[in-house]
């Protein structure tokens, strides 16, 4: 449970990814399950009942307390209102002689959806990204035990690499460290020292996606990723100073 000084202090620094104020003071409004639903799809966070969106306390009706409670639990383990269902028990405390209740959300390890609509909590706000379908798709991606480039192609050979990229990248280390044991290993045991792993379920042998997209040809990666989406946003970095093969300074960031 949160202390006073903690609660005051979330209250104090505004709503933001993980914080939110619900004005419900007698009832409890669908945009509270909205907001259960995309924390427990990002991060997880707390959503405050009977508080104003600048943070004000505004308390919630002592009469109306059990049933908000009520409703609210009932809800979230309801499957025709919230799926997969979620038991998360609403915390009463009270604050300058007002009443609030409010919501730790933990960030689940499924996706969730309300009202068969699928939510996810971009900065201070919530999204309804059902009708998104690569939105929907990066959800469930996050939730992945494991990252997408280590899902594993059985059926890949190495007849569907491209043999120009093992050379870029042999000519890029050799200026580095031209004693690297990697210029020194034929393609196949290169990708099989980094890039080789099991299936999940068949326990299947293959090479990771990681190596398709690195070094595999244009055709292949399509046949794996069929559709596919590659960002790149460069900060502190000129073109004229990109040109270089080899920028070394230090603020040359990327995502």
């Amino acid at each position: 449970m949160l202390s006073t000084d903690k609660i005051k202090d979330l209250l104090s620094h505004g709503e933001n990814k993980q914080v939110e104020f619900k004005k419900c003071t007698d009832k409890v409004s669908a945009s509270v399950y909205e907001t259960v639903c995309s924390f427990l799809n990002a991060e997880g966070g707390y959503i405050f009942l009977g508080v104003d969106d600048d943070g004000t306390i505004l308390g919630i009706n002592s009469k109306c307390v059990t049933d908000m409670t009520k409703s609210i639990i009932n809800t979230l383990n309801n499957p025709e209102q919230f799926l997969p269902p979620m038991p998360i028990t609403p915390e009463q405390t009270e604050i300058d002689g007002k009443i609030i209740l409010y919501l730790n959300v933990p960030e689940s390890e499924q996706v969730h959806r309300y009202k068969n609509r699928f939510f996810d909590r971009w900065g201070d706000a919530d999204n309804d990204v059902s009708k998104h379908t690569y939105l929907v798709k990066n959800m469930f991606m996050r939730k992945e035990k494991e990252s997408s480039e280590n899902e594993v192609f059985p059926d890949v050979t190495l007849g569907d690499m491209d043999e120009e990229s093992f050379k870029i990248m042999r000519s890029h280390i050799s200026i580095h460290n031209s004693n690297h044991p990697w210029l020194s290993m034929t393609n196949e045991e290169f990708l099989k020292s980094l890039f080789w792993g099991k299936q999940r379920g068949t326990n299947r042998e293959g090479y990771k996606l990681a190596a398709i997209l690195l070094f595999g040809k244009e055709q292949t990666i399509l046949n794996c990723c069929p559709w596919y989406r590659t960002d790149a946003i460069y900060r502190s970095i000129s073109y004229e100073r990109f040109l270089h093969p080899l920028p070394t300074d230090p603020d040359i960031r990327y995502n």
